[in-house]
C-alpha cells in the first residue's frame, strides 16, 4: 500500500468542487468508480456535501494558500481489501494526518490494475477555520501506512524515500506520459562523461556535444536541451548541483563561443521509453496523427472563427442601417435618442449571442482534436483493436495479473472476437471486459476474475479462456473461487480441464454424479438406461441425497423420462417418490434394508445416543439443555436454516457455506449476527470461508446484540459464548 499527497498549486485545480467532479466521473467506462464515501458533512448527497464543504472554506477570508488537500492512496496489485478495511485505511491516514475532523469525501477506483481510493479533503478546520497543512506528510503517511500493513495483513511495501521530490515527480511524469524524460535521457547517455569533467570548459564542450546548454538559474544550475526542454542540473545528479561543482571546478564559468560553435552529436528528441517492444513504427503514426491533428483543429478554428466575424460584422451593418435610418426621422429628439438606445442594445445582444456560439463551437473543436500524449493515444489505439499497440501498452509492465482467474501454457494465435463488453484499456495494456457487474480483465497472460464474480461472469471468463489458453486451464485463487469454477464448468457442460489434480478429480467427481442422476447436461436416458440403473442398485456408492444434493449442494439437471403415455411403471417404480431418487441401501443378516448415513438426507434427523439430562444442570448459552424436546425444536430450526442459506448459495456464490456448530468447532469466531427461525434464536458465528450456526438463549442473546459485526468472540465446546478479552459473557 503506498500513499500519496498531490499537489494543487493553481486555484482552479484546487477548486473542491472540480476535483470531487472529476474523481466521480466515469470517463464512458462503467469500471472506473466504486465506493463514494462522505465524511463529517450533515448531508449524504455528494452535491450537497460539495457545497457545504465550499461554503465552510468560505468562512476563511485570511489564507491564500490552497484550501483542498488531494491523497492518493493505492494498493498492491490483485489485492482487493473488503469496504471495512478501506474504511479503516482512510481514517487512520487521514486522523495521523490531523485530518480527522475535516470534511472529506472519498472515491474508489477500479480502473487500473490496482484497486486505489482517492481522498479529497477540506484543509478548513471546521470550528476554527483555520487551515491546516501537514509538515512533512510524506513521513507520516509512510509510517501510518507501514502499521496500516502489518494490522490488516496487507501486502508490504517500501516506504522510505530514496529520492528527492523532483526526480519522483520526473519519474511520475514518465510513467504518466510513456515518454522518456530529459533527465533520465542524459542519464542514460552522457551523465558519468558529465560527472567526469575537469573543468568548466570541459564540462560545456560535453554538453554541447549532446545538444545540451548549462546555465545559471537563481542560486542553482540548469540544463537546456535545443528541443526547449529544462531540468534542474541536481535533479539530473546531486554530482551536478552548484555547490559541488564549484568545490570541484572552482567559481562558473559561462559557455564560451567556441563551445557554443559546437555541432551537436546526439540530442534529446523526447521519444518513448525504451522497452523490449520497438515502438519506432508507432511513434512515427503517432507524430503524424498529432500533426494531422493539429492542421485539423487549426482549420477548424479558422473556419468558426471567420464565420463568426461575419456574423458580427453583419449584425454591425444592419446596426449602421438602423442608426441611418433614425438620424433621418423627423420629430423630437427624445425619441430619437431612445430609439438609438434600442438599435444599440439590439446589436450587442446580437454579439454576445455569437460570441457564446463561437465559444461553445471552439470548445467542441478542442475536445474532437486533444493531442493526446504517447500512453493515451496507445489506449486509444488498443480499444479500437490495434493489436500492435496493445503490446507496446502490455511492454510497458514486466507484472502480471494476481488473485482469481485463469491462465494456461497454450496460447492461441487468432482468438475469437470477444465474448463480453470492451469497457477499457490501461496504459499496462489490461483489457478490462464487463460481463453482467463482473470485471474480466485480461493482460494477455492471464484472465482475472473480480471479487464477487456471478454465475454469468465466471462463465463468460471460462469461455474466454477456453478461447485463449485451451481446453486445459490453470486456476488461481482462494478455495470458493475455485469451487465456483468447478461446478459452472459442470454446470456449463464446458470441455476443459484443470491442471491442478484436486480441481480436476473434483471436477471428474461433479460430472459423474451430474450423468449419473440426469444425463449428461440434462440430456433425458433411455429406457434401457434407466432400467440398467434400476438393476445396478441406484446411482453408485459415491451418489447424492435428493435431486443431486450433497452436503447443502445441488447439481440441476433435468428428471429422467417417465416413458410413454398410457404405460404403467414397472413394480419397483410403483408408489414411489417421484422427489425422492434411488439411494445406496445395506442389508443386515435379517434381510432388513436401511439407508447408509452418507446417504441420509440434510433435514433428516439423524439417530443418536441423547444424554441423561436428569441428572446434570444445563449450562447457560445453548437452547433447551435438559429439555430434549427444545433440544429437537432448536435442531429442526438450524437444520431450516442452513439448508436456505445453502440452497442460495447456489444462485449467489458470495453467501458463505453454513454449518451446525459442534463441540469440535469451538474456538476464536468473529460474530455475524442474530437470526430467529420459528422462535428460535440463533447466533451465527464467522470462521475463514464458512458460518457456524449456533442456537442459544435469551441471556446469550442480550449479551450478543450489545456487540458489533465482526467482534471476535469465544465459543467452548458447550456452546457458551464468551468475549474474548473480557469477562465471560461481556
Amino acid at each position: 500500500m503506498i500513499g500519496k499527497s498531490l499537489s494543487m498549486k493553481d486555484a482552479q485545480k484546487s477548486s473542491f468542487a472540480r476535483l470531487v467532479r472529476y474523481l466521480c466521473d466515469k470517463q464512458k467506462k462503467q469500471v472506473r468508480v466504486g465506493k463514494v464515501t462522505i465524511s463529517n458533512c450533515h448531508s449524504l448527497d455528494r452535491e450537497a456535501a460539495v457545497l457545504e464543504v465550499l461554503n465552510m472554506q468560505a468562512m476563511n477570508t485570511t489564507a491564500e494558500s490552497d484550501k483542498t488537500y488531494h491523497l492518493f492512496v493505492s494498493f498492491r496489485a490483485g489485492e482487493i481489501p473488503d469496504s471495512v478495511t478501506l474504511r479503516a485505511v482512510e481514517n487512520r491516514i487521514c486522523e495521523a494526518l490531523g485530518f480527522g475532523e475535516h470534511q472529506r469525501i472519498s472515491v474508489v477506483h477500479h480502473d487500473t490494475n490496482n484497486l486505489h481510493i482517492h481522498i479529497a479533503i477540506n484543509k478548513v478546520h471546521p470550528t476554527k477555520y483555520s487551515v491546516h497543512t501537514p509538515f512533512n506528510d510524506f513521513y507520516t503517511i509512510g509510517r501510518i501506512c507501514e502499521r496500516l500493513e502489518i494490522e490488516y495483513g496487507l501486502e508490504r511495501d517500501n516506504h522510505q524515500g530514496q529520492k528527492r521530490g523532483s526526480e519522483n515527480r520526473a519519474e511520475d511524469m514518465e510513467h504518466h506520459t510513456g515518454i522518456e524524460t530529459l533527465v533520465a535521457w542524459i542519464g542514460r547517455e552522457c551523465l558519468d562523461k558529465l560527472q567526469k569533467a575537469t573543468t568548466w570548459e570541459q564540462l560545456h564542450h560535453e554538453c554541447r556535444r549532446n545538444g545540451l546548454t548549462l546555465k545559471e538559474r537563481g542560486n542553482g544550475l540548469i540544463v537546456v536541451s535545443d528541443s526547449g526542454v529544462i531540468a534542474k542540473a541536481s535533479t539530473v545528479s546531486r554530482d551536478l548541483a552548484m555547490s559541488k561543482l564549484e568545490a570541484r571546478l572552482g567559481k562558473f564559468v559561462s559557455l564560451d563561443a567556441a563551445a557554443a560553435n559546437i555541432k551537436p552529436e546526439r540530442q534529446y528528441e523526447g521519444r518513448p521509453k525504451q522497452t523490449r517492444f520497438d515502438t519506432s513504427g508507432l511513434f512515427l503514426r503517432y507524430q503524424k496523427d498529432r500533426q494531422t491533428i493539429s492542421t485539423v483543429k487549426k482549420a477548424s478554428l479558422a473556419k468558426k472563427r471567420g464565420a463568426a466575424d461575419r456574423q458580427i460584422e453583419a449584425a454591425k451593418r444592419s446596426w449602421r442601417l438602423r442608426r441611418n435610418a433614425i438620424r433621418l426621422m423627423s420629430g423630437e429628439g427624445v425619441n430619437r435618442k431612445l430609439l438609438y438606445a434600442l438599435a444599440i442594445k439590439s446589436l450587442k445582444d446580437q454579439i454576445q449571442e455569437i460570441s457564446r456560439q463561437w465559444a461553445k463551437e471552439r470548445k467542441d473543436i478542442h475536445e474532437a482534436n486533444k493531442r493526446l500524449a504517447w500512453v493515451d493515444w496507445l489506449r486509444k489505439r488498443a480499444g479500437e483493436g490495434d493489436q500492435e499497440a496493445l503490446s507496446a501498452l502490455r511492454a510497458r509492465s514486466a507484472s502480471g495479473l494476481k488473485g482469481n482467474g485463469f491462465s494456461g501454457t497454450k496460447k492461441t494465435k487468432n482468438p475469437k472476437p470477444d465474448l463480453a463488453q470492451k469497457d477499457s484499456v490501461t496504459k499496462t495494456g489490461t483489457v478490462i471486459y464487463l460481463v453482467g457487474e463482473t470485471a474480466v480483465r485480461d493482460d494477455g497472460h492471464k484472465l482475472n476474475v473480480s471479487t464477487g464474480a456471478s454465475h454469468e461472469g465466471i462463465e463468460a471468463a471460462l469461455h474466454m479462456a477456453q478461447d485463449r489458453f485451451g481446453s486445459q486451464l490453470v486456476v488461481e485463487g482462494s478455495e470458493l473461487f475455485k469451487e465456483q469454477v468447478v461446478w459452472t464448468a459442470v454446470n456449463t457442460g464446458l470441455d476443459i480441464s484443470f491442471e491442478n489434480a484436486e480441481l480436476e478429480q473434483r471436477r471428474q467427481i461433479l460430472l459423474k454424479k451430474t450423468t449419473t442422476n440426469g444425463g449428461t447436461r440434462g440430456e433425458e436416458k433411455t429406457d434401457g438406461q434407466r432400467e440398467n440403473q434400476r438393476s445396478s442398485g441406484g446411482d453408485g456408492a459415491g451418489g447424492s441425497a435428493g435431486n443431486g444434493r450433497r452436503r447443502g449442494r445441488t447439481v440441476r439437471v433435468k428428471k429422467p423420462s417417465t416413458g410413454r403415455i398410457g404405460q404403467d411403471p414397472p413394480p419397483e417404480g410403483q408408489n414411489g417418490l417421484r422427489e425422492l431418487s434411488l439411494r445406496n441401501l445395506a442389508k443386515d443378516a435379517q434381510g432388513f434394508e436401511v439407508l447408509l448415513p452418507s446417504d441420509v438426507h440434510p433435514l433428516m434427523e439423524h439417530g443418536r445416543s441423547k444424554p441423561d439430562f436428569g441428572v446434570r444442570r444445563g449450562v447457560s448459552g445453548r437452547v433447551g439443555q435438559g429439555d430434549p424436546a427444545g433440544i429437537a425444536a432448536a435442531t429442526a430450526a438450524v437444520n431450516k436454516y442452513i439448508a436456505e442459506r445453502n440452497q442460495k448459495r447456489l444462485e449467489i456464490f458470495d453467501i458463505p457455506k453454513h454449518l451446525p456448530f459442534r463441540g469440535e468447532d469451538s474456538g476464536t469466531a468473529s460474530f455475524a449476527g442474530i437470526r430467529r427461525i420459528d422462535g428460535v434464536t440463533m447466533a451465527v458465528l464467522k470462521r475463514g470461508e464458512n458460518n457456524f450456526v449456533l442456537p442459544v438463549d435469551a441471556p446469550t442473546e442480550a449479551r450478543l446484540k450489545k456487540r458489533s459485526i465482526g467482534e471476535e468472540v469465544v465459543v467452548l465446546p458447550s456452546g457458551a459464548v464468551e468475549g474474548k478479552g473480557r469477562g465471560r459473557g461481556r
